[in-house]
């Protein structure tokens, strides 16, 4: 997980983790010691591990759970068809489908 990534995690892990339920008390933000910069890494990349963010695909197989992910990236092109935006045209629809929802919500 490089830096940038990292931060993005730990805000999302920050929003959706209360302060009194986080593994991370009083190691983070203002808390932090040369210590617990470690364990901020490690805790931050297993809650992203365990809470994946949910994709474009990830959202519709919860809508429609029998369908199959691969036969969606194949035969189905382009997500704007389902209202989506569409990034650039040069990106292609099969790896369209994997962008994550909060990254969309933000544009």
């Amino acid at each position: 997980m490089d830096a940038v990534e990292f931060f993005k995690e730990k805000a999302r892990m920050c929003k959706n983790v209360r302060c009194l339920d986080c593994q991370l008390q009083g190691a983070c933000d203002n808390f932090i010691t040369n210590d617990d910069y470690e364990l901020l890494v490690k805790a931050v990349e297993q809650w992203a591990k365990e809470n994946p963010r949910e994709t474009r695909l990830s959202k519709l197989l919860k809508q429609y759970p029998k369908a199959k992910a691969e036969c969606i990236k194949e035969y189905y092109s382009c997500p704007a068809y389902l209202g989506y935006s569409c990034p650039s045209p040069k990106v292609r629809c099969k790896d369209c489908w994997d962008t994550p929802i909060e990254e969309e919500e933000q544009e």
